[in-house]
């Protein structure tokens, strides 16, 4: 099954009808995969590489972050434990939107607007803090 620049609710619908298959997937720029990608373990189809595995501290988060998204961090507990651990990878400047909401999506929390949520919540850390990541933009 080919799944060409699909959106995520795209992604979502060819992940469920390729089901114990293959599934190609061609990324645009509008929504960025590599963290779907790493979490799956995918190959690159142009280099026939693996994609590059996820940090440790990166797949703890989306670990973490899967349970408590169960709601679509939609609910007081789910947005504050999302925060609480979206914070923490901030604060050690290993936050990358795109890798970890690609990776949040691969591991299950696959309603749209969930990943929406989080994509938000990450947005407000990020706008929020200054942390590591920002300061290295500053030098």
């Amino acid at each position: 099954m080919l799944s060409y620049v699909p959106t995520l609710k795209d992604l979502e619908f060819a992940t469920g009808l390729a089901r114990k298959s293959s599934l190609a997937v061609v990324e645009s720029i509008s929504t960025p995969l590599r963290g779907w990608a790493a979490w799956l373990g995918a190959l690159n189809l142009v280099t026939g590489a693996p994609t590059a595995v996820l940090p440790e501290t990166t797949r703890e988060a989306v670990e973490r972050l899967k349970s408590c998204g169960n709601n679509g961090f939609a609910d007081d507990y789910g947005k504050r434990d999302a925060l609480r651990i979206i914070s923490g990878l901030h604060e050690r400047g290993c936050l990358d939107q795109d890798l970890l909401v690609g990776a949040v999506f691969a591991a299950g929390v696959f309603a749209v607007p969930g990943i929406k949520n989080l994509a938000s919540l990450i947005e407000r850390v990020e706008r929020r803090a200054p942390g590591p990541a920002n300061s290295r933009d500053l030098s």
